[in-house]
C-alpha cells in the first residue's frame, strides 16, 4: 500500500511542478534556422518530498507522526531556472552558444550565463541554473530574464520574460549604482 501511495505522490509532484512552471509569462519569442527555445521554467525549491506530499494533500495527517523535517535545509532552498531548447535544422552539425541573461528581485544588475555547444546535430538540450542557499537569500528570485541562441554572431532564437524590455529601460537609469 505504501509503494502505491508513494507512486501516486511522485506522479502528483511531477504533474504539479510542470503545471506550476508553465505559469511564467513569456513574450518576444523568435526562432529561425531550426533553433527553438521550447520552454523556460522557474521551479521553486523549498520543500522536501514529505513537505510536497503534505502540501498536495487535503490532509494535515501526512507526516504528522514523523520527526522528519518538511522543508529543505537553508543551503538547498531557492529555485531552479530551467531552459529547454532544440535544434531541428538541416541535419548538418553546427556550433551554438546559449546566453541566459537574468536579474534577481533585489538587484538591477544583469547576470549572464553562457554555454557553448560544439557540433550539435538534431537534438534537444536543457540548461539548469540553480539559485539556492545564501545566493538566493541575498539576491532573491529571478525576476526578469532573456534567453538567446547564437550561431557565430547571429541570433537564431530568443525568448524573454514579459517585463524584460521594461526592466532594461529602468536599469539604464541606475547603471553603475548596483
Amino acid at each position: 500500500m505504501r509503494s502505491i501511495l508513494l507512486s501516486v505522490f511522485v506522479l502528483a509532484v511531477v504533474g504539479a511542478s510542470v503545471c506550476l512552471a508553465g505559469d511564467e509569462k513569456e513574450t518576444g519569442e523568435f526562432s529561425s534556422e531550426g533553433f527553438k527555445i521550447t520552454q523556460v521554467m522557474n521551479e521553486p525549491k523549498r520543500l522536501n518530498a514529505l513537505g510536497k506530499m503534505a502540501e498536495l494533500s487535503d490532509s494535515e495527517e501526512i507526516g504528522r507522526d514523523s520527526d522528519l523535517p518538511k522543508k529543505l535545509y537553508p543551503e538547498n532552498r531557492g529555485e531552479e531556472f530551467i531552459v529547454m531548447w532544440r535544434y531541428s535544422g538541416s541535419g548538418k552539425k553546427l556550433d551554438a552558444t546559449v546566453k541566459v541573461e537574468y536579474v534577481t528581485g533585489r538587484k538591477t544588475k544583469v547576470n549572464v550565463y553562457e554555454k557553448a555547444y560544439r557540433d550539435i546535430g538534431r537534438s534537444g538540450h536543457t540548461i539548469v541554473l540553480r539559485n539556492v542557499g545564501k545566493n538566493f537569500e541575498k539576491n532573491g528570485e529571478i525576476a526578469h530574464w532573456r534567453v538567446s541562441i547564437y550561431t557565430g554572431d547571429k541570433v537564431v532564437a530568443s525568448k524573454q520574460s514579459a517585463m524584460w524590455e521594461a526592466f532594461e529601460e529602468y536599469a539604464k537609469r541606475f547603471e553603475g549604482e548596483d
